[in-house]
């Protein structure tokens, strides 16, 4: 059985932001909503859910040290962090960029690595409205089933040094 992903974020304006990750293909999960948060579930992977909080009940989850005055919305900007979700092929991005800022983000161009041409990957992302930047990524198969061998490789390693451990 898989196991959901939660990405908590506090909005500024619940209703729009449900909206919005509406517009761009998500689903507002009846169990995991309330007045104050709605869970947003990825129609893609339903394994993904992104949960938006006012501001005030994203504080309740804060521990103490971390709590602050300061609105929970801007201090995720100091805090950064980019959300990033896979696409099957080139065209995917572009439309799942292009239905974002239909939805009312803000986009920026393609992003291009060091080493990494076009044909290997290619990657996207937007703002959403509370400015959280989310990343749509396509990677060429081959790369694909390279990492996935890697990190089998090193799943094995693992249980071979656990086996030898105890």
């Amino acid at each position: 059985m898989a196991r959901p992903v939660f990405i908590n974020m506090p909005t500024s304006d619940l209703p729009a932001a449900t909206a919005f990750y509406e517009a761009i293909g998500f689903i507002k999960h009846p169990f995991f909503s309330s007045p104050t948060s709605h869970g947003m579930v990825n129609a893609l992977n339903h394994d993904i859910v992104v949960m938006l909080s006012t501001a005030d009940q994203f504080q309740k989850f804060l521990p103490a040290e971390r709590a602050s005055l300061e609105p929970a919305t801007h201090r995720a900007a100091k805090n950064a962090t980019i959300h990033g979700l896979s696409a099957k092929s080139r065209q995917e991005v572009d439309e799942a960029v292009e239905t974002a800022v239909r939805a009312g983000a803000k986009a920026f161009p393609p992003l291009k690595l060091e080493g990494c041409d076009d044909s290997m990957m290619y990657s996207r992302s937007f703002a959403d409205l509370d400015g959280y930047l989310w990343e749509i990524v396509w990677c060429d198969e081959g790369m694909v089933k390279m990492a996935q061998e890697a990190f089998a490789q090193k799943l094995k390693q693992l249980e071979e040094e656990k086996g030898r451990s105890g």
